[in-house]
């Protein structure tokens, strides 16, 4: 091996580093992102351990199917919502009792 072989081996070495970091660094970014967190706001003061996960739709948590500190996957079923525009409600009124429940139609089987 010849002296100028030596130095460019740890030279190209060195590059095949710096380019296989530079993937890893915006693979990481973009998984960052994903997460709804700007990478280029990040530094060494506000780093967290925690995210916040916001909700695609307004409403309510009814079911929350996960506990504090645990690890999950991305197809994980964290919390179940309920839109509080899209409530419904089915019940049984017997004849006897019907009197007794407020309707903003008026209690009268017809209308029901």
């Amino acid at each position: 091996m010849s002296p100028k072989q030596a130095v460019i081996n740890p030279f190209q070495e060195a590059e095949a580093v710096f380019k296989s970091n530079k993937v890893l660094i915006r693979s990481l970014s973009e998984q960052l992102k994903l997460a709804g967190i700007n990478p280029e706001g990040l530094t060494d003061d506000n780093i967290s351990r925690s995210v916040a996960i916001r909700s695609p739709i307004d409403g309510y948590v009814a079911v929350v199917k996960v506990n504090v500190g645990a690890f999950v996957n991305p197809s994980d079923v964290l919390f179940e919502l309920v839109d509080p525009k899209d409530i419904h409600l089915n019940m049984t009124i017997f004849e006897k009792t019907f009197n007794m429940y407020p309707s903003d139609k008026g209690n009268d089987l017809d209308q029901l």
